[in-house]
């Protein structure tokens, strides 16, 4: 019944599109995939009826894979979060009301599935996406700052005989890609910083274009388009120009940082807790802002990674000094001791949401996990831009909780937070600006 679902929408909508030439394969393929082979006599036909089933199952999905995620997500650039292997742009979020229902039934029909947020074949890093996504919080003043970055670089534009270059889409798509790239603590008056990082955003931008295929292509480049794209990108980043869009976007960067620091700890905590088995993609203990293939794809210091670890700090020593990516992977090493320690209880344990209360209530996502006798509570941040204001580090004020409290299921436990070692009072609820008061993300154990 599902397949026929899926069948008959898929022909309506090629109904509509299709050449009226070719109108009459319509029913021709439909046979082919909707017949059952098995109804007819062993022979030629029912030997040729399989092969197209085989083969259209074989071919679909790598049409899909190059229409869609290699050609329409080089296309449509609103928000580049979510134009990700295995997502949609159309669909921006979930509630947390859905979230929950989507990890409650992981846990009941795949609860060893793995949960990965950075591939060899990630279109953005993980944490280039997270930046990337508070934008979706602070949607006017991005408008703002788009209309000016694009009215001050207008100079740089230039026409060609196919038109615009570069066109209006890609130059939106460029500074996303500037603002929620930009390494952390790159002065845009470093030369040598920028020019690098010019070089880097410049294969993603050339390899975004050829697989458009709007404006040039693999097969047959437009050098000229890619030349004028080239050198636009080398004008905005330009300190010389009294213009100073490269500047603008370096500050932008930064400012927007550390709400993109508190989504990445978020996520972080959310892949290592509910339920699946997490995958760690090299490199990725420290802050990922890596770009297209071949960009992620680029070696790892694991020298420095091995060097921060080895100092074993906890994650709150290290969060007022994050730009350097040690506290992302001190809470990673934290939460793998963690499931060492209770592995029954993240491989089967329950999941159950659980409800905040008061005025930032929305700013928070929770739930308990159990398995016998041993029970956790997780809690994470979440749409931190509204939170933080102007702080410099990825942790929102306490006032800025206000009467917001996490209200728990059992009121009789005494809990210890895994990640900073204190003792929680039991209650019928926590007080959001005590949970956070020194992460952004936690881990409550039952003692």
């Amino acid at each position: 019944a599902a397949d026929d679902q899926s069948l008959n929408w898929a022909f309506a909508l090629a109904k509509r599109s299709i050449r009226t030439a070719d109108e009459g394969l319509l029913p021709v393929v439909r046979g082919w995939l909707t017949d059952p082979p098995c109804r007819m006599k062993p022979g030629r036909e029912r030997a040729e009826r399989l092969r197209a089933m085989t083969r259209f199952e074989q071919l679909s999905s790598p049409v899909a894979a190059k229409s869609v995620e290699d050609t329409a997500f080089y296309r449509y650039g609103r928000l580049l979060s979510r134009n990700e292997v295995g997502s949609t742009p159309a669909q921006f979020a979930v509630s947390p009301p859905a979230f929950h229902a989507a990890a409650s039934s992981r846990q009941a029909n795949f609860p060893h599935a793995m949960l990965a947020t950075a591939t060899h074949d990630h279109k953005r890093g993980e944490d280039t996406r997270v930046r990337l996504a508070v934008l979706s919080e602070i949607p006017e003043e991005w408008a703002a700052a788009l209309l000016r970055w694009m009215r001050l670089d207008a100079s740089l534009v230039r026409d060609l005989d196919s038109g615009r270059a570069p066109s209006a889409a890609d130059e939106i798509m460029l500074y996303e890609m500037l603002v929620s790239a930009w390494p952390i603590g790159l002065d845009p008056n470093d030369a040598e910083g920028t020019g690098a990082f010019s070089e880097r955003i410049f294969s993603w931008w050339q390899k975004s274009i050829r697989e458009a295929k709007l404006r040039s292509g693999w097969a047959a480049p437009d050098e000229a388009y890619e030349a004028a794209c080239q050198g636009f990108l080398s004008g905005v980043l330009d300190a010389s120009r009294a213009a100073r869009v490269g500047a603008e976007i370096a500050a932008f960067a930064a400012r927007i940082g550390p709400a993109g620091a508190v989504n990445s700890l978020s996520q972080v905590m959310l892949k290592y807790t509910v339920p699946g088995v997490p995958d760690l993609y090299q490199g990725t203990e420290f802050w990922d802002q890596s770009l297209v293939d071949p960009d992620n794809r680029r070696p790892v210091d694991f020298t420095a990674r091995e060097k921060a670890l080895a100092q074993g700090k906890p994650p709150e020593e290290l969060l007022e000094s994050w730009q350097s990516g040690a506290v992302k992977q001190a809470l990673i090493a934290r939460l793998l001791a963690m499931r060492a320690e209770m592995p029954e209880l993240f491989g089967k344990g329950g999941y159950s949401p659980l409800a905040a209360e008061g005025a930032k209530s929305r700013n928070i996502l929770a739930f308990s996990r159990s398995h016998e006798d041993r029970q956790i509570i997780v809690a994470v941040t979440r749409l931190p831009a509204s939170l933080l204001g102007d702080s410099p580090i990825p942790l929102a004020p306490a006032a800025a909780w206000e009467n917001t409290r996490l209200r728990l299921q059992e009121s009789g436990a005494a809990w210890r937070d895994a990640l900073t070692g204190r003792s929680v009072k039991p209650g019928e609820t926590i007080d959001a600006s005590g949970l956070f008061a020194s992460l952004p993300v936690a881990l409550l154990v039952a003692n």
